[in-house]
């Protein structure tokens, strides 16, 4: 119900431990070191079970926020690490 979707963290920050290059206009670009913020709904609504964004790479493409460009888009789950929840800036 709505009471559970408001307990435990927005969102996930990851970190980018390889540079990707953008091929296709929605995609982000990533170099190590970035840190990335994907939010919690946005990974329900790829059909990530709870606890399924400790393994990006078991996601696949995610949809997230690069805190250094500030820019958003898809980048490959494979290409991060997850470092831990995080609540999500208003």
């Amino acid at each position: 119900g709505p009471l559970g979707s408001m307990a435990g963290p927005e969102g996930f920050q990851y970190r980018a431990l390889y540079p990707f290059r953008r091929e296709r206009p929605e995609d982000l670009e990533l170099l190590p070191g970035d840190v990335l913020v994907v939010s919690r709904a946005a990974l329900q609504a790829l059909g990530v079970a709870e606890g399924g964004e400790r393994c990006p790479q078991s996601v696949g493409w995610m949809p997230g926020l690069n805190e250094r460009t500030r820019q958003r888009g898809d980048f490959p789950g494979t290409y991060v690490e997850f470092l831990g929840p995080v609540a999500l800036a208003r």
